[in-house]
C-alpha cells in the first residue's frame, strides 16, 4: 500500500509544471519548416512539412509549395502542396490551382485542385 501511494504521489507531481512554463514545444517557424524540407529524404516526411507550411501567414512559401506541386512524382505529395497552396491562399497559387484544376494529366490532382480552388472560395479552407 505504501509503494502505491508513493508510486501515485510520484505519477501526480510528475505531470504538474510548478514552475508555470510551457512544457509544449512551439511550432517551428516557416524558415525552419523550409530548411526542414530542403532536407527531406522521403515524401512521407515532406508531406508532413508541406501540410505545416499551408497557413496563410506561410504566404513566402508559396513558391516552394508551386514548385513541388509541378516536380514532384507522387500525387499525393502533389496534392499535399495544392491542399497547402488553396490555404495559404496566394493569388499566385490559386491562379496554378485554377490551371491544374482543368489540365492536369494526374486525374486525382485534378479532381482535388478543383476541391481545394472551391473549397478556398467558400471559405471552407
Amino acid at each position: 500500500m505504501k509503494q502505491f501511494i508513493v508510486t501515485a504521489a510520484f505519477a501526480f507531481f510528475a505531470t504538474v509544471n510548478l514552475s508555470g512554463a510551457s512544457i509544449v514545444a512551439p511550432a517551428p517557424t516557416v524558415e525552419q519548416l523550409l530548411l526542414q524540407l530542403k532536407e527531406a529524404k522521403t515524401d512521407v516526411a515532406k508531406g508532413d512539412i508541406v501540410y505545416q507550411l499551408g497557413d496563410p501567414a506561410a504566404r513566402e512559401a508559396t513558391d516552394e509549395l508551386i514548385d513541388i506541386f509541378y516536380n514532384a512524382e507522387h500525387e499525393g505529395l502533389r496534392a499535399m502542396a495544392a491542399l497547402s497552396i488553396a490555404k495559404i491562399g496566394d493569388d499566385k497559387g490559386m491562379d496554378v490551382l485554377k490551371k491544374a484544376a482543368y489540365t492536369d494529366d494526374s486525374p486525382y490532382v485534378k479532381k482535388m485542385c478543383g476541391i481545394y480552388y472551391v473549397a478556398k472560395f467558400r471559405g471552407e479552407l
